[in-house]
This record gives structure tokens, sequence and C-alpha cells, in this order.
């Protein structure tokens, strides 16, 4: 059909460790030589197009496969606090993505994204631990985000902004649990024509609307229950540009 199409992609991937996924966790410092090359096989079918209507959508499931995944962690009395790495053995991720899109009139657009997956490790020991079944830290398995923007004459905007994370975990063994969190974003602004194509736009905008407290980072495997970094809660910003 002229405004809908469907498609796959199927692809390989191959990552070697960077230098700081090198570092040896032994004092007998160098690289560490049991770091091997993270490599994937990813697979995608999906569906996508739009309507008369105003409405526009992309529908995608994915499928991924990943050997040797690279995994970091830290090591309790390290006195650099440094965090190493290691290959995680086998895990998949499997999961749907859609995106929807919708012109309600001219002045208004609302997009909404949304996420459902299942990350895990399908096999993976360290030390006589095995973690084969737990979810991989660090990846919240359910996402969605919503933005409706109001365009006004010339350069003037407004957006408003929400954000769900789902909850996960930040340690292999799956003990360690991060909290979902909702965001809601604000931003507005107006620009003036100086002449020919100049124009000077000013902004301005709030993050976390509503002061939510979560964390902006969560260390993977940290030691001594060092996991989160706090964000910061409620900010304003401002700016200006010219465009020519």
């Amino acid at each position: 059909l002229p405004t809908h199409q469907v498609y796959a992609n199927i692809s390989t991937s191959f990552e070697t460790p960077t230098f700081s996924e090198f570092a040896n966790p032994s004092e007998a410092g160098g690289f560490n030589p049991s770091v091997e090359p993270q490599k994937a096989w990813s697979r995608e079918i999906g569906l996508r197009g739009n309507f008369d209507s105003g409405v526009d959508y992309d529908l995608a499931l994915f499928s991924i496969r990943t050997s040797d995944e690279l995994i970091p962690y830290q090591i309790e009395g390290d006195p650099n606090e440094r965090t190493y790495y290691r290959n995680a053995g086998d895990t998949s991720r499997d999961g749907v993505e859609l995106a929807l899109g919708w012109q309600m009139t001219p002045s208004w657009h609302l997009d909404s994204a949304l996420t459902l997956a299942k990350y895990e490790f399908d096999e993976y020991g360290v030390q006589g631990d095995h973690y084969g079944g737990n979810r991989i830290p660090g990846l919240p398995e359910q996402t969605w985000v919503n933005q409706l923007s109001w365009q006004g004459l010339d350069e003037r905007f407004a957006t408003l902004e929400t954000q769900y994370i789902g909850d996960m975990v930040a340690d292999d063994a799956n003990e360690v649990e991060v909290d979902d969190y909702w965001l809601v974003n604000l931003r507005v602004g107006d620009g003036w024509h100086l002449g020919g194509d100049t124009v000077l736009k000013g902004y301005v905008g709030m993050r976390n609307l509503f002061d939510r407290e979560h964390f902006a980072n969560v260390r993977l495997n940290g030691s001594y229950g060092r996991y989160f970094e706090p964000a910061p809660g409620r900010t304003v910003y401002a700016g200006m540009e010219v465009a020519f």
C-alpha cells in the first residue's frame, strides 16, 4: 500500500572491549586476558505507515541473542574503586515497540512511544553463583514516553512531556531492586524575526516538574552497596539562540 510498509531486518554485530573494559582486576596490571569480544545476532520485523486522519504508527517486534556480553562490576576493598568487566555468557532480549503520532489539529500534535520487553541471562555463572534466568541489570523492561506539542503563530510553541521508566535491578543476582518512576517536563518558547532569514529564539523549560525523586545513574554490581547516583529535583533552564 502507498502509505504502509512491512519490513524485516537481520544483522550481526561484533564489539571488541574498550581500553577501560580491558582493565585487569588482578595485581599483575596490564590487560585482562580473560575478556572476550561481545557478539550479537539481531532480528526485527515491523509494520509502519500513516492514515489520512493524521495518525502515523510504527510497530516492531525484536529479538537479540548475545554471546559473551560485557558486564561491569566492582571489587569490594579495591582502593581505586574502579569498574571492571567480565563476559556474561549468553543473554537474550525480546520485546515489542510501538510508536504513534497524531496531528490532532494544525496546531496540536501528540506522540507516544511504548516499549515492553524481557532482558535476561541465558547462561551465566560467577564463582559458583548461577544467574541463568535472571534479569540483565540496568535495563527497564517497560518504558513509555508521551509528548503533547502546540505550535502557535510564528515561532511560538509549548511542549508537555511525560516519561515512565519501569523498575529494574542493579546487580546480576537480582537482589537490589530499582523502583519505577514518572517524570513530567515542560518547555515553552517564542521567536522574533530580525530581518531576512534571521530569527531570535528564546525558550524556558522545567525538568522534573513535580520534583520526583529518582536516580540519574545506577552503578551495576557496585561494591559496598554503592549502586545509586541521585538525579536532580525540579530544574529550571532557559536559553536564547539565533537562527540564520
